[in-house]
């Protein structure tokens, strides 16, 4: 069960927030324009990438573009911790301390992987958590940090994490790409280790043996070895990661927060083509460039399915929200309770209704703390 991003009823707002959040050179000029010619924009900006999971990207962006509305002289100290800049930059703040508490996990586990023996592979956010001080990929949220290893050292990196005081959530009964979440007190987000690079509709476009062979070795500042994805690449798992894996082309999904991340790592290289990736990966190229005016590729031809699915998704985004999260919820539902899934991650052909009953338990476990959220909405 994936989170359904919010609706989107005004384009308009849209397009504002994919000009703030461009890679591209942006005219601040006529940004600043736009913003401080209409104070009552800045709570619906605000709110709107609140929902959509892109408030630190958002802040950062004002930060490093020097759109935030100077803090007038003026104010009483009441007034000045209560102003639109001075929120911001503590929401900021707070992100920011967050990163560094998962920085310095990653730290320790790296140090803890190597005296053990555990080669791994950064996945998804873990990546930016080694990004320089100011640059766009410390603005990244994140929940947890994802790793991927080998599955014959799924025993020696559990035990490393035991004994840098992480635990299992619970015990994963079913098949899946990656181990149980692991976390630690008062530490922030959880640990996943990952035996595949990806869920198998991704992995059948770009199979984990892939990762590893593209992954580059990367010195950490206490000579520390890890190893991570080339921006080409990561582009291409964070695009399938959703696309893919997550099923977000099939449902028609606008998912603001990732295509972010995809632009940004396109604004510098242009991701891998491989075979059953070309309708994907082209309509992702095609909403990032026209939300996030990221540029397209030389030579770019996508192709007519391509078209068809930006406009989809567009469309759907804009739908009420009842219709629109019921076809979500029931082709989610459709999806993880068809044969094919449940065949997959319980290692059977015995495909009936007390296995669909088990599977909706685990379900109902492993998303108590989300359940409500992903049924009836709410930020991502």
């Amino acid at each position: 069960m994936e989170l359904l991003p919010p609706r989107i009823p005004d384009l308009a707002l849209l397009h504002l927030m994919g000009d703030i959040l461009s890679p591209a050179a942006a005219d601040t000029p006529a940004l600043r324009q736009k913003l401080y010619t209409r104070p009552a924009i800045w709570p619906a900006l605000t709110d709107f990438a609140a929902a959509q999971g892109l408030l630190p990207p958002f802040i950062w962006s004002l930060q490093t573009r020097a759109l935030l509305p100077p803090t007038p002289a003026s104010l009483t100290p009441e007034q000045r911790e209560t102003f639109l800049t001075t929120r911001l930059a503590a929401i900021f703040a707070e992100h920011t301390a967050r990163t560094e508490n998962l920085a310095a996990q990653l730290a320790a586990i790296t140090h803890a992987f190597n005296q053990a023996g555990v080669p791994f592979v950064t996945l998804k956010g873990a990546l930016y958590l080694l990004s320089l001080p100011g640059s766009w990929g410390t603005a990244r949220p994140m929940r947890d940090i994802d790793l991927l290893i080998h599955p014959e050292h799924a025993t020696a990196a559990v035990h490393a994490l035991n004994l840098l005081g992480y635990t299992a959530d619970a015990t994963l009964d079913v098949e899946n790409h990656h181990l149980p979440e692991m976390r630690r007190p008062n530490a922030h987000g959880v640990i996943e280790l990952h035996t595949e690079a990806l869920a198998p509709a991704g992995r059948a476009i770009l199979p984990t043996a892939t990762v590893w062979q593209v992954a580059e070795p990367h010195i950490s500042p206490s000579g520390d070895l890890l190893l991570r994805l080339p921006a080409p690449w990561q582009a291409l798992h964070a695009m399938l990661h959703h696309q893919a894996s997550d099923d977000g082309y099939a449902q028609r999904t606008l998912a603001l927060k990732h295509l972010w991340e995809f632009a940004h790592l396109c604004a510098t290289a242009t991701p891998p083509e491989l075979p059953r990736s070309q309708d994907m990966l082209s309509s992702w190229l095609l909403q990032a460039h026209q939300i996030y005016a990221l540029p397209l590729p030389d030579n770019f031809t996508p192709s007519p399915a391509a078209q068809a699915q930006v406009a989809a998704c567009l469309r759907e985004a804009q739908q009420p929200e009842p219709s629109r999260r019921a076809r979500f919820l029931a082709r989610q539902l459709r999806r993880g309770f068809s044969r094919e899934m449940l065949s997959y991650r319980y290692r059977t052909q015995q495909v009936g209704l007390a296995l669909r009953a088990r599977h909706l338990l685990f379900l109902l476990k492993r998303y108590r703390r989300t359940l409500w959220r992903r049924l009836f909405g709410g930020t991502i």
